[in-house]
């Protein structure tokens, strides 16, 4: 029954990202109904295991991905179809479903610490090298790094350096391996110091007040302060129906004709999918990475 119940779980939590990837990368919103039946069923069956301990340390992992993700989603650095699937993958998936199987190699931590970091590791190494080939093929503008940028670029280039030399000199893994967790960690570093330019290149578009959709980020940082004490936002970058109704007002009064907002993200779902498939697979990300060698 238990393995029955590990099976059906895992096939919800893979079905349902999936699914939900697929839509992300076509459209870059994370379908609401798939990810509110996943947190439904992950809580229904979390339930139904009758493990008062399980049901507790379940729900308050939830609980917490939940509220750390929304401060990080109020923010506007995360969408809140990637937490509300965090989260739905917390009750579903708390642990590794197959932890006792001789062939994984399992850490006894939360599953959805290496499913984020290996989401986030895949997204680095393909959106950073993605963004700085599209800046030196770009033959319409030249981009130049600000010295603040450029500065921290370069010392994060060297922590990086430094990190990957102490991980392959102070363990068992091998120079490969180093390179594997150094290359995406060296083209993030890089890609910082056009950090700027690849934002407003590539992710902000000036958008109508009633062209912006709900959940979507208002880059306030681009706003003048006319502007930003007009709409009032604070710190709340995330515009959410509510918001949006009350913007599309104050633009109509004051005249603002567009607003700058983060639509050309990168969808992310797709990276929480290989990730979670991999991590199915593998166990967790440490062995991850010395798997790859």
């Amino acid at each position: 029954m238990i393995f029955e119940l590990a099976v059906a779980k895992t096939a919800i939590a893979v079905i349902g990202t999936l699914y939900s990837a697929i839509v992300d990368a076509k459209t870059k919103l994370v379908p609401q109904k798939t990810v509110y039946s996943m947190i439904g069923l992950g809580i229904i069956l979390t339930l139904a295991s009758l493990d008062f301990s399980y049901i507790i340390s379940t729900f308050s992992m939830a609980a917490l991905v939940f509220g750390i993700g929304y401060v990080i989603y109020y923010t506007g650095q995360m969408g809140g179809g990637d937490i509300l699937l965090f989260t739905g993958l917390v009750l579903l998936l708390p642990t590794h479903p197959f932890a006792q199987a001789p062939e994984t190699m399992v850490i006894s931590l939360p599953f959805i610490l290496p499913v984020i970091f290996v989401s986030a590791y895949l997204a680095m190494s393909f959106m950073s090298p993605y963004y700085l080939a599209r800046i030196f093929l770009d033959k319409t503008r030249h981009f130049k790094p600000n010295a603040k940028t450029l500065l921290t670029a370069l010392a994060m280039l060297a922590f990086t350096a430094w990190l990957t030399w102490f991980f392959v000199s102070s363990t068992s893994a091998s120079f490969t391996a180093g390179l594997l967790v150094g290359l995406p960690l060296a083209a993030g570093s890089l890609s910082f110091a056009f950090k700027n330019e690849i934002t407003k290149r590539f992710i902000i578009i000036n958008l109508k007040p009633e062209e912006i959709e709900d959940e979507e980020v208002l880059a306030t940082e681009l706003l003048d302060e006319k502007t930003a004490a007009i709409l009032e936002t604070g710190s709340k970058k995330v515009l959410e129906q509510k918001d949006l109704e009350k913007i599309i007002e104050k633009c109509k009064k004051h005249d603002i004709k567009t607003l700058p907002v983060y639509r050309g993200s990168p969808a992310f779902v797709p990276f929480i999918f290989l990730s979670l498939v991999l991590n199915l697979a593998i166990g967790d990300f440490m062995y991850f990475v010395f798997a790859l060698v």
